[in-house]
């Protein structure tokens, strides 16, 4: 199936009850012609025989339906920080070999953007973005703020995880599994070897393993200079959504509720309300608010800032 002008959703980890809600909801809200949907995760202990009977059922169904079960690593990783990342790959990769995809918006499988506008939004607003100011494939690409870190405290160039839109080609380059810096036979691929550490745990987060190896990669193939911080690295080649714009829910840690769709944004595990109290160096505090974006240039200089909760190294939110 090739069509122009395409996004994808890729849906990133294990296929829960909310996520199959979140999936048929997407194919019911969107025009087939110009959206697919893409569900990721692996072949390993997590895909039970019903949830793939699940996936094949959509995909008989729904023509811009596709799931990618690849092998599962040898290692899932610190916080499955290894089956994130491949699962962020191949299911972009799957996007644009099934779909011919020219966009890509990967979120969490506990995840739902429900306003009818999201897509088209989003591909206006990342037209409408300057070039990067230093080379980076795919040009640049959008972050949720949840998870982004101004700080060093928990790694360095802590870039949010929870979604990602942009060209596949730029999110193929940031969760490329041919980095030379990722070894999924590791739990952690940066630490104190390489000058990237988490203050009292010994790996960094998962939101600073893939920002950190993303910015040596291209340091080491094509000489960009490696930004001073997470704000000079943002302003270089991404920028920061603002979810509440398109009616965001996260159910964190939760999603194996059958939450039906549309659903009140009361829901939501992840609004400003809670996170900014407990990321004082996060987008929530240290970016102003717009109603889609918001704008992170005027952050000061908190790189060394140390006075933010000492999450737990190693929690997990998901389970399947």
């Amino acid at each position: 199936m090739v069509r122009s002008g395409l996004v994808a959703v890729v849906i990133k980890g294990p296929l829960l009850r909310f996520t199959v809600n979140v999936i048929a909801f997407y194919l019911s809200r969107f025009d087939s012609n110009t959206t697919a949907v893409v569900f990721s995760h692996n072949n390993g202990s997590c895909l039970k025989k019903p949830r793939e009977a699940v996936l094949q059922m959509l995909a008989a169904k729904h023509s811009n339906f596709a799931s990618s079960l690849a092998p599962a690593p040898p290692v899932e990783g610190y916080n499955f920080r290894n089956f994130q990342r491949e699962a962020c790959y191949y299911g972009t990769l799957l996007a644009v070999q099934r779909f011919n995809a020219d966009y890509v918006f990967m979120h969490r499988h506990d995840t739902v953007f429900q306003a009818p506008t999201v897509l088209t939004d989003l591909v206006r607003i990342l037209r409408a973005q300057p070039p990067p100011s230093v080379r980076s494939p795919g040009g640049r690409f959008g972050l949720c703020p949840f998870q982004t870190q101004f700080t060093d405290f928990y790694g360095r160039f802590a870039l949010d995880d929870h979604c990602m839109f942009g060209r596949p080609k730029a999110l193929l380059h940031f969760w490329s599994i041919s980095n030379s810096f990722y070894n999924n036979s590791l739990a952690t691929w940066s630490d104190s070897r390489v000058n990237n550490t988490r203050r009292g745990c010994r790996a960094p987060g998962p939101e600073s393993d893939n920002g950190f190896i993303f910015v040596m990669e291209d340091y080491k193939r094509f000489g960009t200079p490696i930004p001073k911080d997470t704000k000079e690295l943002i302003l270089q080649r991404a920028f920061v959504i603002n979810p509440e714009a398109w009616d965001h829910v996260c159910l964190r840690g939760r999603g194996d509720v059958p939450l039906q769709l549309p659903c009140n944004t009361s829901y939501n595990r992840m609004s400003p309300k809670i996170i900014a109290p407990v990321a004082p160096y996060g987008v929530y505090k240290q970016c102003q608010a717009q109603r889609e974006l918001y704008d992170c240039s005027t952050v000061g200089d908190v790189k060394d800032g140390a006075a933010t909760p000492r999450w737990a190294c190693f929690a997990r939110h998901t389970a399947c």
